[in-house]
């Protein structure tokens, strides 16, 4: 009885450890991407070298849009430049530093950048949306709660 509870207790912890090593965490960072997988100005000609292709493109106001479900993400490359000028984040699993993601309330987001925002009704980001010009960050909100988020350039 006590080696397959030892052996039990063994295969736990191993499970725990290999699981535990494939998490990895990925801050969105306001005004430049997601630390560590996908930045702002980024070439696509190496994000197709790292990632592969996307499972969808569509193209609109001279930017090409590319889905990758794999990672959960969809950004804009600018079709002149081939450089990523926008991401769009619709999952939970990418957070801001002060631990804003999808999910998170609308005065949460309130609480961290403040109320000094740009609205815009009715968008493609799954509701009305906030936008923080100054540090190129935005929120899709439904029913108060954040629903998506871009991360795009600062505008001054």
């Amino acid at each position: 009885m006590r080696s397959l509870l030892f052996v039990l207790l063994f295969y736990l912890l191993l499970t725990f450890s290999v699981f535990a090593q494939n998490i990895t965490q990925y801050y969105i960072s306001p005004g430049k991407g997601i630390e560590g997988l996908l930045y702002l100005g980024q070439d696509m000609g190496k994000m197709f070298d790292q990632w592969g292709a996307s499972d969808t493109i569509q193209e609109g106001y001279g930017v090409l849009i590319y889905d990758y479900k794999r990672y959960q993400l969809t950004f804009g490359a600018e079709i002149y430049t081939n450089k990523v000028v926008m991401i769009f984040i619709n999952t939970y699993i990418y957070k801001t530093a002060d631990n804003i993601c999808v999910g998170s309330s609308m005065s949460d987001v309130l609480r961290i950048y403040g109320s000094s925002y740009r609205i815009q009704r009715e968008t493609a980001m799954g509701g009305n949306a906030i936008f923080y010009d100054s540090i190129g960050i935005g929120f899709g909100i439904n029913n108060n709660s954040v629903v998506s988020i871009a991360v795009y350039y600062p505008q001054r």
